[in-house]
């Protein structure tokens, strides 16, 4: 088995360091329970998300990251320090120019994914 990143994991990367509980949207005004059936009881400490889902209602319009993260630098965070060129699904045959049509040359320098998309062609499957 080859361990995998659940999307808590994922977004726990981008949290600061804060404590949080709060209600997510869809929470049961009655409910107390520790554990929500509907996920919707949200738990963050010391900027890991533990449980619950993040919406504008547990999190408000403040809470979002400023500057945005882009899809590359989230997934940057979780890339080993490797040094990758390929090509990903609907790279043209024969083309050599820096900047690929629809994103289909992927660039990775020491982690960072610097363009393409990522998929099954251009990454591979695990063994």
């Amino acid at each position: 088995p080859r361990p995998l990143w659940t999307g808590k994991q994922v977004m726990s990367l981008i949290l600061p360091d804060v404590n949080v509980e709060r209600r997510a949207n869809g929470h049961p005004d009655g409910e107390k329970t520790l554990i929500s059936p509907g996920d919707t009881r949200v738990l963050i400490e010391r900027g890991v998300l533990l449980c619950g889902l993040l919406d504008k209602k547990s999190m408000g319009t403040a809470a979002v990251p400023r500057p945005l993260w882009t899809g590359k630098q989230v997934m940057s965070l979780i890339l080993p320090d490797v040094n990758v060129e390929r090509r990903a699904n609907g790279h043209p045959d024969g083309e050599k120019t820096l900047i690929s049509p629809g994103d289909t040359r992927v660039l990775i320098e020491r982690g960072v994914l610097l363009c393409g998309l990522l998929d099954k062609k251009s990454m591979g499957t695990a063994a």
